[in-house]
């Protein structure tokens, strides 16, 4: 999952430069919410209560990618993937304020791995224009979105209910991109090169990887998911050199090392409570925390 986020960066940047942001996110998300349907039709009947929080995830979703799109057409890609990874920070923190609990010791020290490795390969290449501007201020927006995403999901979805709200915030995205993508008229993709490349974006980094976020969350706690989520740059670094893009340089190295590390930490930590909901016995339905150890699936998911 990570990988694949990785490999849209370099293919955003380059779209937007013909499309404006909200017409390739509603095209993007438009076209992943088909696919989803057209595999999932069997699944699409659901409760009142999953559809409601579908959209809410979704709606958290959609406000955090459009932020990131329309940040990426004002700063550079480098800077926009460090940015985007301060997730990694801000789950936690407010998964401890809503939880009001400690992390482990090895939980803390992935985290602050993660940011330092997120530094590391990202910071001092520079932006447009260099220093802190609009596009900063958007991307810095949107990963508090994502991080909001990820504690929500986390609270929400379970393994029996993986598809239909993959579905859902999917279709969520697309409708919620219309409002930009519209005046004017939509644009589409040019050739059949930009064509493949919104294919990609729809099917693998869409499709797919919200359906494999969604099924993970409802198997392991949010902190070690945004931990080990914010590989993303790393993996970006590696097709970036692959492309020849950019050389291999001894941050690139370092940073790696120092993501891997920050994995390994998350994985290796004591599992936290999971989030839930539930109704008490003659009490109003309410929000609490469940005390059962969440699943590691350290060894289904290859990262």
């Amino acid at each position: 999952m990570s990988m694949l986020w990785g490999s849209t960066f370099f293919m955003n940047k380059e779209l937007v430069a013909t499309m404006p942001p909200g017409d390739l996110t509603a095209l993007r998300f438009g076209i992943a919410a088909l696919v989803l349907m057209a595999l999932a039709h069997r699944q699409l009947a659901m409760s009142a209560a999953t559809l409601g929080k579908g959209l809410v995830i979704g709606s958290v979703f959609a406000v955090s990618q459009l932020l990131q799109t329309f940040g990426l057409v004002r700063t550079s890609a480098s800077i926009s993937g460090f940015l985007t990874g301060l997730y990694v920070v801000l789950t936690p923190l407010g998964s401890a304020l809503l939880m009001r609990r400690r992390l482990p010791l090895s939980l803390a020290g992935s985290v602050c791995l993660a940011a330092l490795a997120l530094g590391v390969l990202t910071l001092g290449h520079g932006g447009p224009g260099g220093g802190f501007g609009i596009g900063e201020f958007l991307t810095i927006g949107c990963a508090v979105g994502f991080a909001c995403h990820i504690l929500v999901t986390g609270a929400w979805v379970r393994p029996e209910n993986v598809m239909q709200i993959t579905v859902v915030q999917t279709a969520t995205v697309a409708l919620w991109s219309l409002p930009a993508a519209l005046p004017g008229g939509l644009a589409i993709p040019h050739g059949a090169v930009q064509w493949a490349a919104v294919g990609y974006l729809a099917v693998l980094c869409s499709c797919l990887t919200m359906f494999l976020q969604s099924w993970a969350q409802a198997r392991t706690d949010e902190t070690r998911a945004a931990v080990i989520m914010s590989a993303e740059p790393a993996w970006s670094a590696v097709f970036a050199i692959l492309a020849g893009q950019e050389a291999l340089r001894a941050r690139t190295v370092l940073g790696g090392l120092l993501m891997l590390a920050a994995m390994w930490l998350a994985i290796a930590a004591p599992a936290l409570p999971r989030w839930r909901t539930h109704r008490r016995a003659g009490r109003v339905p309410g929000r609490t925390f469940s005390a059962r150890s969440a699943e590691s699936t350290a060894g289904s998911r290859g990262h």
